[in-house]
């Protein structure tokens, strides 16, 4: 055995305590509902593959029906999903996020310490700050491809250094883990790309180059491969789905603010710095917060808190900015190819995220933080990175215990009521991303903005947040039944429009978290009218579904469920009778009546409009 005996147990008691310190943050969340984009890698998980490898099949997106070769990530990600279906048979939240978001994240954070080595005296402390940073703290636990993504390009990252040095399986071990990490999420190709920028500009051997270029190869390949299975290059339809959203001007506000709560505890750094160079640190401090009040002009303050809150979170994130451009004389100078990539990497992340985002969302930052905290972090003594971790972690533990207890309200509240509104009604679906996923587990399917399956007196569940249009036929004939307002009094909210909170996207806030006590969500059952199926059938109106009944007798074949009771506001003379499954208006007066909001109401939605 080579080296110190004692630092060589030293270092693995580093390992396993790092690897027990993830596990446990990832128990502590582990039974967190599904939310986001999880409920899509699930679902294609559990579809069928051409071949073993291609899924096949088409999947529904806030109610665009698209191809599977539309998809922006490839579906390495659900071919691990798959094997931990096929390992447990069914779904389970606490498994899958201890089996999935445990591993991935100790792959993480253990690679991460290895970088840490070579430049800190501290790197097991500047892990564990890692650990605690509110972007890693929150997502460790989740089933998306963020975390998996930046765990294998810090593996490949560390195996390439280890190759450099001579290692004879470095070279190969990091082509592999850089392939894996654009197999979870193409963004990695960025971080990718500025390490073979950096290795062309250092004149690195041919063979150092060929394992950075492998993974590109394999990307291509791959393209093929979709192409001629699919018909067409899946990028395209990528392309054009960031070219019709996305807005540079709002991710240029966003990163500010972003990079200020989300990476560390703000303005904790600036002030342990305060010694050390104290007229510098001032200057940092007064640009950044000048620089935040200039952004702040084209921020909607939604409340003068809320503004000023963007000031201190935008100005932190500025100040961090700020902090590293001072750091890039001394990457660059000290001719190393990690400082150098470093020097290079941190600003090409955030440039991309900016130019090519959608948005701007706390897992984006994930790429940019490593080397952040590489270049801020490499000289801070034990006391500085101690009071970082104990601030930063006090910060992701509020974070993460909001965005838990917001994720969990959508399963919650389809456990206490949708059982008991489906007997004998056909309910469907048209909200999305956790109230979806638990719809969907109960049977219940979703809507597309062209179906034409539902039917008058079927049951719509709704959300506020992420309502999108149906067909013209239901949308126009809807009647809400009853409404529920999802809220909760723990008083941070991450991801709240009316908060102005952003942290899983900056469309709905351009900070990723604020003191809140905002509803998290509205939602709705409403009802296709029976009316709809009279003929002539009922009309849109301002004030709900009409139907101007002219003829003495109109009947409409609909079966009225058990404990349901008819309602509707009817102007003129007219009278319901309800028989053998058939609904029979009669117009008790000359001249014509008017039906309006005709409804089907089952007792457990007779209350609480």
């Amino acid at each position: 055995m080579r080296g110190n005996p004692n630092r060589i147990v030293r270092r693995y008691a580093v390992h396993i305590l790092l690897a027990c310190a993830v596990a446990a943050t990832v128990a502590a969340f582990s039974n967190r509902a599904v939310y986001i984009d999880e409920n899509l890698f699930l679902r294609v998980a559990q579809m069928k593959r051409d071949w073993g490898v291609f899924p096949s099949g088409e999947w529904l997106f806030f109610g665009n029906v698209a191809p599977l070769a539309a998809h922006t990530h490839s579906p390495f990600g659900e071919y691990c999903l798959s094997l931990l279906f096929g390992i447990l048979g069914r779904f389970d939240e606490p498994a899958f996020r201890l089996a999935f978001g445990a591993f991935f994240s100790i792959v993480a954070v253990l690679s991460f310490y290895g970088l840490a080595r070579r430049v800190s005296s501290h790197p097991g402390l500047q892990a564990l700050l890692f650990l605690a940073s509110p972007a890693f703290f929150v997502f460790s636990p989740t089933l998306m491809m963020d975390v998996p993504m930046l765990a294998f390009f810090l593996a490949g990252l560390h195996a390439y250094l280890k190759g450099t040095a001579g290692s004879r399986r470095g070279l190969p071990a990091a082509a592999f883990c850089f392939t894996v990490s654009i197999a979870f999420g193409y963004a990695a190709i960025v971080p990718l790309a500025c390490l073979f920028v950096t290795a062309w500009w250092k004149r690195r051997p041919l063979l150092e180059l060929m394992a950075l270029a492998a993974p590109f190869v394999a990307v291509a390949l791959w393209a093929i491969a979709l192409t001629v299975h699919y018909g067409e290059l899946p990028f395209i339809q990528t392309a054009r789905h960031f070219s019709r959203v996305g807005s540079i001007g709002q991710n240029v506000l966003a990163v500010p603010s972003f990079l200020g709560g989300v990476t560390l505890c703000p303005w904790l750094l600036v002030m342990l710095s305060l010694h050390e160079n104290r007229r510098s640190i001032l200057g940092v401090t007064v640009a950044s917060v000048t620089s935040a009040f200039l952004l702040s002009c084209f921020v909607g303050w939604i409340t003068y808190r809320y503004g000023l809150w963007y000031v201190f979170l935008a100005s932190a994130g500025i100040a961090l900015i700020l902090l590293f451009a001072k750091q890039l004389p001394a990457l660059l100078r000290n001719g190393g190819m990690l400082e150098a990539f470093v020097a290079l990497s941190f600003p090409g992340v955030l440039l991309f995220f900016v130019i090519v985002g959608e948005f701007i969302s706390a897992r984006y930052l994930l790429l940019a933080l490593p080397c952040l905290y590489l270049a801020l972090l490499h000289g801070a003594p034990q006391k500085q990175l101690v009071v970082l971790i104990i601030g930063t972690l006090g910060v992701s533990i509020l974070v993460a215990v909001a965005d838990y207890r917001f994720v969990n309200v959508y399963r919650d509240w389809v456990t206490a009521n949708i059982a008991s509104v489906e007997q004998g009604i056909h309910v469907w679906n048209s909200g999305e991303s956790g109230l979806r996923f638990y719809l969907e587990e109960r049977g219940i399917g979703t809507l597309s903005y062209v179906d034409s399956r539902p039917q008058g007196g079927d049951l719509v569940v709704r959300q506020r947040m992420f309502r999108y249009s149906l067909p013209e036929r239901i949308e126009t004939m809807l009647v809400t039944l009853r409404t529920w307002e999802l809220t909760d009094p723990f008083p941070i909210r991450t991801f709240n429009q009316e908060a102005g909170a952003g942290f899983h996207g900056s469309t709905l806030g351009l900070v990723p978290f604020a003191v809140s006590r905002r509803p998290y969500d509205v939602v709705e059952i409403a009802e296709i009218t029976p009316l709809a199926q009279a003929k002539p059938a009922a009309v849109w109106s301002e004030q709900g579904p009409l139907l101007i009944q002219k003829d003495t007798v109109v009947t409409v074949p609909v079966k009225l469920p058990a404990r349901a009771h008819v309602e509707y506001e009817l102007e003129g003379n007219g009278a319901v009778e309800i028989r053998d499954g058939v609904v029979t208006l009669r117009k008790d007066q000359v001249g014509s009546i008017r039906w309006r909001n005709f409804r089907m109401v089952p007792e457990t939605l007779a209350s609480g409009q």
